[in-house]
């Protein structure tokens, strides 16, 4: 039913993705779909009879567990790479991609229904998706069915996404049935996984007993049914068979059986019997007691209406997220009324019917009544439906008169029921004992009465489960009385959905699920948003269409009154309608003196309110300003654009003005910014004053020329510039004439907040580029403006509260801003001053005097310059830098240096290097920041005039600043500074870029009406809410996360486990405890517990003079003592800050057991374990004495070490023979053999093995050779590997998830594998066959899913660093010569595992896989491939099937994986093969270009070895179209010889396949999957691999102008080397010749070259040099022949290229001079570019222009 998964699956390709288009209906009149109703939830259209897939839809679409995960996955996830609406996908190597259209469709229908603006949506794309046919919509089909089947398509369009996992992980639960036999009383167990519960509701009452039916009552196994028990032998037994749940899904689905098989009639009935289910369930009981989350709560229903054989599901559904508008509705009608309306009509009809029918029947009353009595007899049988046919068949089975005797009496059978109404009901084809309906209204009745006794807190308690009906296209609010009318009769739950409560509450409190738009991906959003405005204006011009009131209007001065009741036009016959008269249109819905204005929500106002509130009440370090750009209408391009701060401050404050408009703050930038001055003329003529007022905003002031900022406000407000000269002002008193006069200007209004920006950008008209403007610049914190202002200004105090610094260029840069905290919402430390730049700049000059000597020197040694010549140019260089007070690009000084100079740098630039490492070899002098330069003296000046100041604060300001909290915030980072921090960037890179002062008076006038500390007070409820929960969400995810970054896992031993070796390990003693005691074992800390608290709870579980010694756990799984754990000093030290953080292991000493005084502790006694060779002659005769591992101390030295060695070996002291001995690192581990070796000195022997850098697995060699070991190899082998050492495992339980407690053991490194499992099936107390479980190691390593084999040693398994810890698992176990394959399919959920022997081939472990899937063994279109960790993608594909799986490369655990697409065997290569089926050109007269070829392909692929030849592709060919040989030709000759083969490139034939001798494919370097062309000929071809076929063609027609013919000629070279003139003339003219049937004396030939499209004479004579005429190769330059070349002939003597040319030569050659003179101005283009750019001192990279700013703002105008 579902088929197709994916787009290219599908023949006919009509599978498209088109945004739709933005075009209206062609009528406007149609009537658009209607929008959502009330509870703006949206339905869906049936399609004929797809009520099934509705109702299915709608529950999946309101499970959030089911529909996040879909959203998640994006367009590049579903293969939609390009545009999401786009089917043609292909991947970045070209090939088609295969789209997942089931999940696209999916998520475009969900988009639609939570989206998309209209009462119901299309399901139509949906199940074209699924490869249903128009007639399968119609088909009524069973909704349960339907579930599963798309649930399996939805898990195999998902595979290989990040959600390939959801169905599973939402809705599969397992089970276990259990058989427990009587005869053995064991208990057999048999897992089974689900994803839905059938529920028998035949004769069951409701859900609870159902359940138990399945989950708590035993079946007794007894007679016929017994269990084949094979403990028992296999034979026979009673047995107890019962099953209980073992995994409970998030989503528990629950089909109820309503269809039975009756039996008797052979018929398939629908049970409508009562039966009831909970809102709330508790599965408990029916469990695992490993099941902890059993609390359900019921979400959806699906009812089905009707009989088994036809009717109608719809859909009750509980709004879980609150997507939709839910309104109570009203109780469901009681039926008693209906049941007596019904009955009252039906008696007086049955009356009136039967007595007609005793009047017209020639049948007895009592005859009737008996045929009554049957069909009731028959009714009553079955409590569902029957269909009239069914009945009537039924009928004649049970009596011996037919119907058709009585017909004449009685009528139809069906008349005969519709006479007895008062009996028999029938609907359509159906019919039904009244009596039985009155049995369902009676329960109907009582469901009445239950719902009549819903307590009204019940009722107020289902206000918030908000439930609704979704009946295709309608969705109505229902309640919980409405859905337990129900619970039977013909409108029946069918299907039950049950949720997890805890789920829910998991989902609701990580995300907001009832905003949608953060699900659902961004490119549905803007589809459908789409789709909403293309709906809008269609609903729009419909309904202004329908409301549309066509109105005449007509003056009044065109008619007169007639029979005071008529009004007729004048005799004046006005005949045109005036102005404003005539026929208008108005709306009908238009109100009398109402006007209606459209509300738009104030986006800009909305964020800022939110992200002020964040920013204060948010507990995070920094808030996103994401949604604030988004309001201004920003692209996610204009967030990247380096933007200035002072143009943003205008437009952001015009957008606040124009967003506010219409409420009570729409006055607020004015009141709080704008000011305004006064502007002042005087004439000198007549001494009038001419005043003009101007707002401000802000006031810009100029940094240029000014110190500070009084200079600045004084060059504005009290300076007067005089107007005189050129710059005359026009007095309007004077007659318009120019007059001198007096400019100055004063500030009328200041406004509570003054912002002052500073012009440090300005342009420099010199260099044409922006310069900015670092000068020193000071400004006050406190300033008193009257001196600037009018004297009815007042309050001009004003304290500066923030200033924005600007760190960079002009062109570049960063900004951040020092605030100061007015009302105090942070909380301020006090900083440390500033350091001083003294230090720094001592620091700088005194490596750079050294570097600039040292680079000097050499300088002045390679120089021809003196000493006083590059003075001069450093005085030069510095005067020009002395000259501007601000930086200097290195390209303006050099440009500055060259104006100032005769002799230019470049003539001394060998002496002096490149002008910038010149600055740089003077680091002393110049200060370089990049590509700019300063004086070391200007820097000086700066810093040390700060360092002055701030040492001049007087400590009484110090004190007076502890109440002016300043902070600095620079993007996510807050700081506390003062005001020195602030002074600091009068000037420098780090300037001042903006100043706010606040009015000191204003200050005191809001503090005393408003506490801004308390922000609660000011900030909305609903943001508070909001902002609450979000902290709470937060607070969560900190705590979780610190828990886990927080825990520490130690385990805890007891002493007496234990035995000391070797005075610094500690071994487990020879007791084998294995399993942990009580209070044991490992355990969980927090790390942040303090020490002493961590050491008196260990003293209250294990004793208060019990010792604790922290160990290090080596890598032979015993421990060493790093520590004794003792109380500290500072009770504040936590478990992190001592060694236990480390070393996670302790042991516990009880008392009266301590630790001997002898045992080494600590970490510098850490032993390591060294493999020793012994190389002295005679170690053979002492191997089995000689330890060849050892435990050495790290801190032990080389020399005390051979000693030991030494000792141990001759069994005495001799220092004589000890000087003698060498000691060395043998490297046993390099590949191919190539063992190296390091001889230690006699002076490393005084290190430590630490200082050596020796680990554990080290070798060390010993000797007493002057040569270090020259037969240390042999010693190896024989010595190496015979030494025995302890090792202590851990092994985890994790077969019993009951006893979980690990196990730990001591044993040998030659122990075997199996042996340890042994211990630990009896240490854990299993009753299990050791066949059956097997070891792994217990790690996150690649290894730790790779079993290990039982005949393998302990020393064998590969440990990571001093992890020893194994862990049991059930499973069968390993032989020596079996492998366990794993492999992953997308037919099995799980990866199947397999055992099988290393020596099978790789054909037979196909077939087995085969077969365990269920696949067709002749199905080859899949082949396997190994995973691996170590590669992104699969390896190779496996393709050596006659080999073994070792020849294959595969090992014991390696993963395989299936994928689609056939391969070829091992040396082996498939093709692909086109037939030339027509050839052309373009134009057709122009027949010497080259040719287009028609192919096709051959449904076959070629496979052959790669060792054959191309004549064994031809043969194929060949016998493949059943080619047959012309009877013209001898017998020897084979079809392979007609076949031509062709490359191909870019689908078109390009050269010919020549067969030259003992070529094969592997040879000509063919790949598999390559392409080749073949062409059937009409003779013969062999073609050696020096042969020639050449395209000639000849006679050009005078009128056209163009060759007229052209044939192909073989030029044969096998035994010619090269190919001649004379050679290619004496073929052709023969040719010509027996074509022609002439003779020709003389004829021309030329080459033609199709690339550029011209004609080149062939004639060696004028072409040759130095070589003869005769040989030269025409395969070489210039005429290069090759196969296809075409030779144009032409008859006579003296051509020229002319001659040969054609008119599609000359258009050819024009279309290429026009594309070489394109490419020529564009190069011409970028090289003006550059050279502009580096003319206005930039370097040739071009800087990209500055987008400009922008703030969208909706009009808020009335």
């Amino acid at each position: 039913m579902l088929q197709d998964l994916f787009d290219e699956d599908r023949e006919d390709g009509d599978f498209s993705y088109q945004f739709p288009s933005s075009t209206t209906s062609k009528s406007i009149i149609e009537k658009p779909i209607s929008p959502r109703n009330e509870t703006d939830l949206c339905g869906l259209q049936n399609q004929g009879a797809t009520c099934y897939l509705n109702a299915l839809i709608q529950t999946l679409l309101f499970t959030p567990d089911f529909r996040e995960p879909l959203f998640s996955l994006t367009a590049k996830d579903l293969n939609l790479l390009s545009n999401p609406n786009d089917s043609s996908q292909t991947s970045s190597s070209g090939s088609t991609l295969k789209v997942r259209k089931i999940i696209v469709e999916l998520q475009k229908l969900f988009a639609e229904m939570l989206l998309l603006n209209q009462q119901a949506c299309s399901s139509i794309r949906l199940t074209d998706s699924f490869g249903w046919q128009s007639n399968e919509t119609i088909d009524h089909q069973d909704v349960h069915e339907l579930n599963r089947l798309l649930f399996d398509a939805i898990q195999k369009s998902l595979q290989g996404t990040k959600q390939s996992n959801l169905i599973r992980s939402c809705y599969e639960g397992s089970t276990i049935n259990y058989t427990q036999c009587k005869q053995c009383q064991k208990i057999f167990k048999r897992i089974e996984d689900y994803q839905d519960l059938p529920l028998v509701v035949q004769d069951s009452p409701n859900l609870h007993t159902s359940l138990a039916n399945m989950f708590t009552y035993r079946e007794q196994l007894t007679g016929d049914n017994q269990y084949r028990c094979s403990s028992c032998d296999n034979r026979l037994c009673d047995a107890d068979k019962w099953a209980k749940i073992s995994k409970l899904p998030p989503i528990l689905t629950l089909p109820l059986q309503r269809f039975i098989y009756d039996i008797k009639t052979g018929n398939r009935l629908k049970k409508t019997t009562r039966y009831e289910f909970p809102f709330d369930i508790d599965l408990k009981e029916f469990c695992e007691d490993s099941v902890i989350d059993t609390n359900y709560e019921l979400f959806a229903v699906v009812i089905h209406k009707g009989t088994c054989y036809s009717g109608h599901y719809y859909g009750y559904i509980k709004d879980v997220d609150h997507i939709g508008t839910w309104i109570r509705p009203p109780p469901p009608p009681s039926s008693a009324a209906k049941s007596s309306n019904k009955q009252k009509p039906s008696n007086t009809n049955s009356n009136n019917n039967r007595n007609a029918t005793k009047n017209d029947s020639t049948e007895t009353d009592e005859e009737i009544s008996k045929k009554i009595e049957l069909i009731k007899t028959i009714l009553l049988s079955c409590d569902d439906w029957f269909t009239i046919d069914d009945l009537l068949k039924t009928y004649r089975e049970n009596t011996t008169v037919p119907w058709s005797r009585t017909r004449n009496s009685n009528g139809t059978f069906t008349k005969f029921l519709r006479n007895h109404p008062d009996i028999f009901h029938i609907d359509d084809k159906r019919v039904r004992l009244v009596e039985q309906m009155d049995i369902d209204e009676n329960e109907i009745n009582q469901m009445d009465y239950e719902s009549s006794q819903i307590d009204k807190t019940d009722i107020n308690s289902q206000e918030n489960e908000h439930w609704f009906c979704f009946d295709d296209s309608n969705v109505t609010c229902v309640t919980q009385q409405h859905i337990q009318r129900h619970y039977g009769l013909s409108d029946c739950a069918y299907m039950l959905f049950y949720r997890l409560k805890n789920n829910r509450n998991n989902n609701e409190s990580t995300m907001d699920c009832s905003n949608t738009l953060y699900s659902v991906s961004q490119w549905l959003i803007e589809e459908i948003s789409e789709k909403n405005k293309i709906l809008e204006e269609k609903r729009e011009i419909y309904e202004k269409h329908q409301n549309q009131l066509s109105v005449i209007i007509y003056p009044s001065e065109w008619f007169e009154v007639i029979d005071n009741c008529r009004l007729n036009l004048n005799s004046n016959n006005q005949v045109l309608f005036p102005d404003q008269y005539g026929e208008h249109k108005f709306d009908k819905r238009t109100k009398t003196n109402e006007f209606i204005s459209n509300l738009k929500v104030r986006k800009i106002i909305v964020e800022l309110q939110k992200l002020f509130a964040e920013m204060l009440l948010l507990n995070q370090q920094a808030c996103s300003s994401i949604r604030l750009t988004d309001s201004f209408g920003w692209q996610s391009n204009e967030t990247i654009d380096h933007q200035d701060v002072h143009e943003l401050n205008r437009l952001l404050f015009d957008a606040i003005q124009k967003s506010l408009q219409g409420t009570k703050q729409s006055n607020l930038i004015r009141s709080c910014y704008e000011g305004s001055t006064i502007n002042y003329t005087q004439c000198k003529q007549c001494q009038k004053i001419f005043k003009r007022i101007e707002d401000y905003q802000d006031l810009p002031l100029v940094v240029q020329d000014s110190p500070n900022l009084h200079t600045s406000l004084a060059n504005m407000f009290t300076y007067r510039e005089q107007l005189t000269g050129d710059n005359q002002y026009r007095c309007s008193s004077c007659n318009n004439r120019l007059c001198d006069a007096d400019k100055w200007a004063k500030i009328s209004k200041l406004p509570p907040i003054l912002t002052l920006p500073l012009q440090r950008f300005i342009y420099d008209i010199k260099t044409g580029n922006r310069l900015k403007k670092t000068t020193r610049y000071e400004f006050p914190f406190d300033i008193d403006l009257k001196e600037f202002c009018e004297d009815s200004v007042i309050d001009t105090n004003y304290e500066l509260f923030a200033v924005v610094i600007h760190k960079g260029t002009c062109y570049s840069g960063h900004y951040y801003g020092y605030i100061k905290d007015i009302d105090h919402i942070g909380t301020w430390i006090r900083p440390p001053p500033p350091p001083s730049s003294a230090a720094k700049s001592s620091n700088k000059q005194k490596p750079s005097n050294t570097n600039s000597n040292n680079n000097r020197n050499p300088t002045k040694n390679d120089s021809t310059e003196t000493d006083e010549e590059i003075s001069k140019k450093i005085e030069l260089i510095k005067t020009i830098l002395l000259s501007c007070d601000d930086w200097f690009t290195i390209d303006d000084l050099l440009k500055t240096y060259r104006e100032n100079t005769t002799v230019p740098w470049s003539r001394t630039r060998n002496s002096n290097g490149t002008f910038t490492k010149f600055l740089r070899n003077h680091p002393d002098i110049f200060h370089i920041d990049d590509k700019r330069v300063r004086l070391i003296e200007q820097m000086d000046i700066d810093e040390n005039q700060m360092d002055y100041e701030s040492s001049q604060i007087d400590k009484t300001d110090i004190n007076s600043q502890e109440n002016e909290h300043w902070f600095c915030f620079d993007d996510s980072n807050v700081t506390c500074v003062t005001q020195q921090h602030i002074q600091r960037h009068y000037g420098l890179s780090d300037c001042a870029y903006m100043l706010f002062y606040r009015l000191k008076n204003n200050r005191n006038k809001n503090e005393s009406t408003m506490d801004c500390s308390n922000t609660l007070y000011s900030v909305p409820q609903w943001l508070i809410e909001e902002i609450s929960e979000k902290n709470k969400i937060l607070e969560e995810k900190r705590e979780i996360y610190e828990k886990h970054q927080n825990q520490l896992s130690v385990i805890i031993y007891p002493s007496e486990w234990f035995e000391v070796i070797d005075n610094c390990r500690l071994n487990l003693n020879s007791n084998n405890q294995v399993l942990f005691p009580d209070q044991y074992g490992e355990h969980k800390f927090d790390k942040r517990t303090k020490t002493n608290e961590f050491i008196s709870n260990l003293k209250d579980i294990y004793g208060k003079d019990s010792h604790f010694y922290i160990a290090k756990k080596l890598r032979s799984g015993q421990l060493h003592i790093i520590s004794e754990l003792k109380n500290v000093s500072d009770d504040n030290i936590t478990l992190d800050k001592n060694d236990l953080s480390n070393n996670p292991n302790i042991i516990v000493f009880k008392y009266p057991s301590i630790l001997p005084d002898t045992v080494i502790q600590g970490e510098e006694f850490e032993p390591i374990m060294l493999n020793i060779v012994y190389g002295f002659p005679d170690a053979h005769i002492h191997a089995s004495r000689l330890q060849t591992i050892r435990h050495v101390s790290k801190n032990t030295t080389l020399f005390e070490l051979k000693e030991i060695l030494f000792r141990d070996f001759y069994q005495y002291d001799d220092p004589q023979i000890l000087r003698q001995v060498r000691m060395g690192k043998l490297n046993l581990e390099e590949k191919n053999n190539r063992k190296s070796r390091r001889e230690y000195k006699i002076d490393e022997e005084k290190q430590t093995l630490a200082q050596l850098y020796l680990h554990d697995g080290d070798t060390l060699g010993i000797d007493n050779k002057n040569s270090f070991v020259p037969s240390w190899k042999d010693a190896s082998s024989n010595i190496a590997n015979t030494g025995k050492n302890h090792l202590s495992l851990t092994i985890k339980n994790n077969i019993d998830t009951i006893n979980t407690k690990p196990m730990t053991c001591s044993c040998w490194n030659t122990t075997l594998i199996g042996e340890v499992k042994l211990m630990a099936i009896q240490a854990f107390g299993l009753s299990l066959d050791p066949s059956m479980c097997r070891l792994y190691i217990d790690d996150d390593s690649d290894l730790a899913d790779i079993p290990l084999y039982d005949h393998q040693t302990v020393d064998t398994i590969n440990f990571r660093e001093n992890n020893t810890n194994l862990c049991l698992k059930s499973g069968q176990a390993l032989k020596e010569n079996d492998l366990m394959i794993c492999v992953q399919s997308d037919r099995e959920p799980n990866l199947l595992e397999l055992i099988v022997d290393y020596s099978m081939t790789l054909t037979d472990l196909w077939n087995l896989i085969k077969q365990k899937l269920n696949m067709d063994e002749n199905d080859n279109e899949y082949h396997l491939c190994e995973m691996k960790s170590t590669l992104i993608n699969d390896g190779s594909p496996l393709n050596d099937f006659d080999q073994t799986l070792l020849v294959n490369g595969l090992t014991n655990g390696a993963q395989l994986t299936i994928r689609s697409g056939s391969i070829a065997p091992r040396n082996h290569i498939r093709l692909k093969i086109f037939k030339i089926i027509n050839q052309y050109y373009k134009p057709n007269e122009a027949i010497h270009t080259r040719p287009k070829f028609e192919i096709i392909e051959l449904t076959q692929r070629f496979e052959l070895p790669i060792t054959s030849s191309f004549n064994a592709l031809r043969e194929r060919i060949a016998k493949l179209i059943d080619f047959k040989v012309p009877s013209n030709y001898t017998s020897d000759t084979q079809p392979l010889e007609f076949i031509r083969l062709y490359d191909i490139d870019d689908n078109q034939p390009t050269t010919i396949v020549h067969e030259p001798v003992l070529t094969t494919l592997k040879q000509a370097k063919v790949r598999d999957l390559c392409s080749y062309a073949f062409e059937i000929l009409p003779h013969p071809e062999y073609l050696s691999k020096k042969d020639l076929l050449l395209n000639i063609v000849y006679l050009k027609d005078n009128t056209t102008n163009y060759f007229q013919y052209k044939f192909e000629l073989l030029l044969p070279l096998r035994d010619n080397a090269i190919a001649k003139y004379d050679y290619l003339e004496q073929h052709i003219l023969s040719h010509l010749k027996s074509l022609l049937n002439n003779d020709i004396i003389k004829i021309t030939l030329a080459r033609y070259f199709s690339d550029r499209g011209q004609w080149m004479i062939i004639d060696p004579s004028a072409t040759t040099k130095k070589t003869k005429i005769t040989n030269v190769n025409l395969k070489h330059e210039p005429y290069k022949l090759t196969d296809f070349t075409v030779i144009g002939v032409l008859e006579g003597e003296n051509l020229t290229s002319e001659d040969f040319e054609t008119e599609f030569d000359q258009i050819k050659r024009k279309d290429i001079d026009v594309e070489k003179e394109q490419k020529r101005m564009n190069r011409e283009k970028n090289r003006t570019d550059n050279d502009r750019n580096q003319q206005n001192g930039s370097s040739g990279r071009r800087r990209s222009p500055q987008n400009t700013m922008r703030i969208n703002v909706d009009d808020f105008d009335n």
